[in-house]
């Protein structure tokens, strides 16, 4: 009994850390994704400021 007790919380304690392992990395891949969009909106706005000063 105390053998099964100790793998079932063994079990838990590994899709714990599977779990956090996963939503970790997609917290990443949002986090990256965000900065991607950042980085090419202001790659847009430079472009844009461009487009200004060329028509000024």
């Amino acid at each position: 009994m105390l053998l099964f007790s100790y793998s079932y919380s063994l079990l838990n304690f590994l899709f714990v850390i599977i779990c956090s392992l996963f939503f970790t990395r997609s917290l990443v891949l949002i986090w990256k994704s965000i900065k991607r969009k950042e980085e090419m909106h202001h790659v847009s706005i430079r472009i844009c400021m461009k487009d200004f000063y060329y028509q000024v």
